[in-house]
């Protein structure tokens, strides 16, 4: 806040949830009226949207800085917003006649490649990560499976660090310095690890089980090859996981039965369907995901 006052900090990082402070709206509204706030970014914009794949409630404040900065210029940024999407964004930050820019997902160095999981695909993953370059990520469903997989590579001569909430800050910290530092690492981790991680030559993204959802999918799978060159996409799946996924949402949305609630159960089990047709079609995996979003 020093740094505010004396006017010598150019940019500032803030998270959603830290509009719910009254000194930080404040703040927000005094550079906008003193004519210090010259601009305004949302990146992963698509959180705000209910019909998004990350939807965070935290993000529907967001729609607060429009009210307390009137004249202050708003980018919103997304690398996966569906068109319900983009028009959830426009609506809820009260963007008016905004220039929307939207390209294409593709990523021509990308590999995608989605495969019956057998009852022990750790051949398929040492095969996978033989073949690889650079820095390897491994997702998993669960943190006991990432623990669980971590101990297995390492009983296979393959130095993987875990990565997952569950873990004390000290170890995350240490996790994400050997991913970031370390020439090959292999880091295993739950989805919710990589916003904001940004390594160049991650050669390998590779998915234990079926992801939730196709826009969740090429968010995910598009940490890898940053870089411009080649890198594989891998998902070992099992008929059985879109039912495990399925379960868990409807225990997930029992606490709740309120109507946006019920809905928003509704389009999670359709994201689904739609990332298991993926995985199961006949048709090139890049088309059919670039068809599904």
């Amino acid at each position: 806040m020093a740094r505010l006052r004396d006017e010598s900090l150019r940019l500032l990082y803030i998270a959603p949830e830290r509009l719910q402070g009254e000194a930080t709206r404040q703040m927000l509204e005094n550079h906008a009226s003193e004519g210090r706030l010259v601009a305004l970014a949302v990146d992963e914009a698509h959180c705000i949207s209910a019909w998004g794949h990350d939807f965070r409630p935290d993000y529907r404040r967001l729609g607060m800085i429009r009210r307390l900065c009137p004249g202050v210029p708003m980018l919103a940024l997304s690398a996966t917003a569906a068109p319900r999407v983009r028009a959830d964004i426009l609506r809820l930050l009260d963007l008016r006649s905004p220039l929307v820019q939207v390209s294409s997902a593709r990523r021509v160095n990308l590999n995608y490649t989605m495969q019956r999981r057998p009852r022990d695909p750790m051949p398929q993953v040492l095969e996978a990560l033989e073949q690889s370059r650079g820095a390897a990520l491994i997702y998993a469903r669960t943190r006991r499976s990432v623990e669980l997989w971590a101990e297995r590579l390492r009983e296979h001569k393959v130095d993987a660090t875990p990565y997952h909430a569950g873990l004390d800050p000290d170890t995350r910290r240490t996790a994400l310095t050997r991913f970031l530092e370390q020439k090959r690492p292999v880091l295993v981790a739950t989805v919710a690890f990589g916003m904001g991680v940004d390594r160049g030559d991650v050669g390998l993204v590779l998915h234990l089980d079926l992801p939730a959802t196709p826009e969740g999918y090429l968010q995910e799978s598009g940490r890898a090859g940053r870089d411009g060159q080649p890198a594989s996409c891998l998902v070992l799946f099992s008929p059985g996981d879109r039912t495990t996924l399925s379960w868990a949402m409807q225990a997930s949305g029992r606490s709740g039965s309120s109507l946006e609630e019920r809905r928003r159960l509704d389009l999670a089990q359709q994201q689904l369907r739609r990332m298991e047709a993926v995985a199961e079609g006949e048709m090139c995996r890049e088309q059919a995901l670039l068809l599904a979003v």
